[in-house]
């Protein structure tokens, strides 16, 4: 951690290379973050089968393995939805 002290000559101008600095790392994280949120919004598969599986999991009470859960999905997509009134 760098420690400043204001009653050095060069403090103005080691301060304002903290700021920049500052900047520099909060726009870096701010652009992972919107590239996160992005592909979320264009419906990343992994993150939309992540979230299938917890919600899965909170669902049935259940901690599901992966494995267990990808056989869980191959079965729904594979058995015919029931016919209502039947």
């Amino acid at each position: 951690m760098r420690q400043l002290d204001t009653r050095d000559p060069g403090f103005a101008a080691a301060f304002s290379t903290l700021l920049d600095s500052a900047r520099e790392t909060t726009a870096k994280v701010d652009a992972v973050v919107a590239a996160i949120i992005e592909q979320v919004r264009q419906g990343n598969a992994e993150f939309q089968e992540l979230f299938l599986w917890v919600q899965r999991c909170l669902e049935d009470g259940k901690a599901y393995r992966r494995q267990e859960f990808a056989t869980l999905m191959d079965n729904l997509v594979s058995e015919p939805a029931p016919i209502a009134g039947s």
